[in-house]
């Protein structure tokens, strides 16, 4: 039950916002858009896969968009105790945002 609530509030924050730039596996996201950049936190392990962050900024320096991207297998081997994981922004969202990390419990 706890993965169920753990992906269901993840999926609501990554299907609320749509990006470009380039996903795990090498496909273009949707919502390309020229007037803004995409910038991808580093890789961490959680579960069986991997989960980053990333932050969308227009070409004005304005944050549009900020998300949690993450491999198929992050839900499978996580342990059955509480556990947490930090994701870290990219330093660009770190310039032009409050937030350093995004944090999942």
């Amino acid at each position: 039950m706890k993965k169920i609530l753990i992906f269901a509030a993840l999926a609501c924050i990554t299907l609320s916002s749509c990006d470009k730039g380039v996903n795990f596996w090498g496909g273009v996201k949707p919502g390309h858009d020229n007037n803004n950049n995409t910038f991808n936190g580093p890789q961490v392990k959680m579960g069986y896969g991997l989960a980053r962050s990333w932050i969308t900024i227009s070409h004005t320096g304005t944050p549009q968009e900020i998300g949690i991207e993450m491999t198929d297998d992050v839900l499978s081997g996580l342990p059955d105790t509480n556990f947490s994981v930090a994701i870290p922004m990219h330093i660009k969202a770190k310039e032009t945002t409050p937030f350093d990390h995004l944090f999942i419990t």
